[in-house]
């Protein structure tokens, strides 16, 4: 499916395009994420002296808490180093990351039609036009993403980079706090002309009672969170307002 090109939506032009990065910049069942997991569920056993089992069921139920494991361990009374655990966790994205001709084609013609300065360079807000902006919104660290990026051929595709780093240890996406802060520091007043291609359906909530126009690219995220979308059932059309199954022009 193309992706929808940046004119408007109920009048509304569109300024700030902010992306998701996994599942979102690549396809999620690329085998990365698992590899993720499996690191994370490792961790835990060695950090923690547990039982690999028992390592699986506390990184899911982190994970559930938060949407982000890290921040989840710490709500189960876990003591644990957030550098520290994404880098052993997100280690390995040569392995998997490839270099995606439409992909980079795609982003990189939004990237132009929104001025983006490139570098991953989170200090947006000084530009003579703060709202125009091609951004990556990630649960995951600055460094961990920018690797990613990298990987990927989309180094200096974008504005910023928010990430763990950015929202803190008390915020993750989700949270409306976490939406709120992003859109602050890119100086949005009107959210419908910021733009939100999510793969995650409680992330796309969350942008959408945050304002945002969404944009959800299917696949294997939201089927592992018991969402199968249906737009004629109208499973998912509450806070989609456009279906994709990858970034293409």
């Amino acid at each position: 499916t193309p992706a929808p090109r940046a004119t408007s939506v109920d009048g509304h032009p569109y300024d700030v395009m902010v992306f998701d990065l996994d599942g979102v910049l690549y396809a999620a069942n690329n085998g990365y994420m698992e590899h993720v997991r499996q690191n994370a569920r490792r961790f835990i056993r060695d950090r923690y002296g547990v039982s690999d089992e028992e390592a699986g069921e506390i990184r899911a139920r982190a994970f559930e808490l938060a949407n982000q494991t890290v921040r989840g361990l710490r709500m189960l009374g876990y003591e644990v180093d957030q550098a520290d655990f994404m880098d052993y966790c997100r280690s390995g994205e040569e392995l998997y990351l490839r270099e995606d001709a439409e992909v980079i084609e795609a982003v990189r013609a939004l990237s132009e039609r929104y001025g983006a300065s490139g570098g991953g360079n989170r200090a947006v807000g000084g530009r003579s036009n703060p709202t125009s902006a091609c951004v990556v919104f990630t649960n995951t660290a600055e460094k961990r993403a920018r690797v990613a990026l990298r990987c990927l051929g989309l180094d200096g595709a974008f504005d910023a980079v928010y990430g763990a780093d950015f929202m803190g240890a008390e915020t993750s996406k989700p949270s409306p706090e976490a939406f709120e802060a992003v859109l602050t520091d890119l100086g949005v007043t009107d959210r419908r002309r910021a733009v939100m291609f999510e793969d995650s359906f409680k992330n796309l909530r969350a942008a959408r009672a945050a304002g945002m126009t969404t944009v959800f690219v299917t696949g294997e995220t939201a089927t592992r969170e018991g969402v199968a979308f249906d737009d004629e059932g109208g499973v998912g059309t509450d806070v989609a307002d456009a279906v994709i199954d990858a970034l293409t022009l």
